[in-house]
């Protein structure tokens, strides 16, 4: 009597994947280019909000120093419910005739000090001082992105 031994049975294996092997590849794949897309979209942001930024502090430092050129006596009064607005565009160019062409809103308010202040016919009195505060507002989102305050005091003191 012969004894027949059967054959281990072996799985037939073919190449490829499995569809589990491709759904979890495919997952991992996109979580991948979710994040670099989710990292490249966080850069760009900051980077454009960074130059922005720059920009405003660049034109709001200019809108001072053009207050302080003027002087104490010659600065007009501006108050903050009527402020000076100035339009530019990204290039820091004045677009104060084509404001829709503008990215940056400049205002500049000057207030006197009431209590020594000059009404007219007066003269200033020796601490009299000047509020100028300058803010910069990029137009597309309203965001104020610089506010400086400064002063003008009469005689420079």
């Amino acid at each position: 009597m012969q004894i027949r031994v059967q054959p281990a049975t072996r799985k037939r294996t073919r190449p490829g994947f499995t569809l589990i092997e491709a759904l979890v590849t495919s997952l991992i794949v996109t979580i991948s280019v979710a994040s670099v897309v989710s990292m490249w979209y966080f850069a760009y942001n900051m980077d454009r909000l960074t130059d922005d930024q720059g920009v405003a502090y660049n034109l709001g430092r200019s809108a001072i120093e053009q207050v302080h050129e003027t002087g104490f006596y010659d600065t007009a009064e501006a108050p903050v419910n009527n402020p000076v607005i100035y339009y530019y565009d990204h290039n820091e160019v004045n677009q104060t005739l084509t404001p829709a062409n503008a990215q940056f809103k400049v205002t500049v308010s000057v207030v006197s000090d009431k209590s020594s202040g000059a009404t007219t016919g007066q003269t200033w009195a020796d601490d009299a001082l000047r509020t100028v505060t300058v803010t910069v507002t990029r137009i597309s989102d309203g965001r104020q992105l610089y506010q400086t305050v400064t002063y003008l005091a009469r005689d420079g003191i």
